[in-house]
């Protein structure tokens, strides 16, 4: 299993939509402020303009210097080091990799605004599904890639992570490795509870509860293995323990694979609503 003390919490790249007025990666940096560690922010500006309305009738495309002072006022209030950057090129998610490469960070935040339909959005989306666009940033990026959902700010309580342990393929055991891995640093800064969901489609992919629990090392009311579609247990896990951050993995892909779609990650991200912790293998 990867060594935790590797891991860092010092330099985090944040993804700033500035056609939104909602900011939920930001809201999660400035809520670091309340950790023991406090990390260096950088703010990447830029739109995904392959998932927005780019017409110049659109008011969103439109922001005022007071509005973008306002967005970084809360993090001089705290005394929180920043730098940031305006970034209008495409594909998004490729800049997005140049700046975390360049800034050499930790993790990267990006607010999922995906399926949001509340009355705040201002319309109803063109994209209400994950995109290609952020799964290419998973599947490419040199950090996790942490996605946050336009949700109220609460105490990180609970984190939950999904494994596959009944596999044989190294490439699988080495993702659940880092999952766990990641899943237990993520409790232990945030203080927080952790629990490890494993799915099973049918009695003849039952896992190991014994092998999963010494792989964990953890309490047997922590580790829930239970039957069903995994995405559809994962979403229900994290409800029933009621999760703040769902940790979850994919392989990295290239060539003709990266088109492939339709994992069990990607699924999981259509139902669940918490912040997602991405793990690429």
């Amino acid at each position: 299993m990867p060594n935790q003390d590797n891991y860092r919490y010092q330099n985090i790249l944040v993804v700033i939509d500035p056609t939104e007025s909602n900011q939920p990666a930001l809201e999660r940096a400035l809520a670091s402020a309340e950790l023991d560690v406090q990390p260096t922010v950088h703010l990447f500006i830029g739109v995904d303009l392959s998932n927005f309305d780019d017409q110049v009738n659109n008011p969103k495309l439109y922001k005022h210097t007071d509005e973008l002072s306002a967005m970084l006022r809360p993090l001089e209030e705290r005394n929180i080091a920043y730098t940031a950057e305006v970034c209008w090129a495409s594909p998004w998610q490729e800049a997005i990799i140049v700046a975390a490469r360049e800034h050499n960070v930790d993790f990267i935040l990006v607010p999922d605004y995906s399926g949001d339909k509340s009355p705040a959005s201002g319309r109803e989306r063109i994209f209400q599904r994950f995109s290609d666009t952020r799964w290419a940033l998973v599947r490419n990026s040199p950090c996790p890639v942490f996605f946050v959902r336009p949700n109220p700010v609460r105490k990180r309580s609970v984190i939950l992570a999904a494994v596959k342990t009944q596999t044989v393929e190294s490439q699988y055991e080495k993702l659940n490795d880092k999952i766990i891995s990641r899943g237990k640093w993520l409790a232990s800064l945030y203080n927080a509870d952790f629990h490890v969901v494993n799915a099973y489609p049918d009695s003849l992919n039952y896992p190991d509860r014994g092998q999963l629990r010494r792989f964990t090392n953890m309490d047997a009311t922590k580790v829930h293995v239970k039957l069903g579609n995994p995405e559809d247990v994962i979403a229900s896990t994290a409800r029933e323990v009621d999760a703040d951050i769902v940790v979850v993995g994919t392989l990295a892909r290239k060539g003709m694979l990266a088109a492939v779609r339709g994992n069990t990650s990607e699924k999981a991200f259509n139902k669940l609503s918490q912040d997602i912790f991405t793990v690429t293998g």
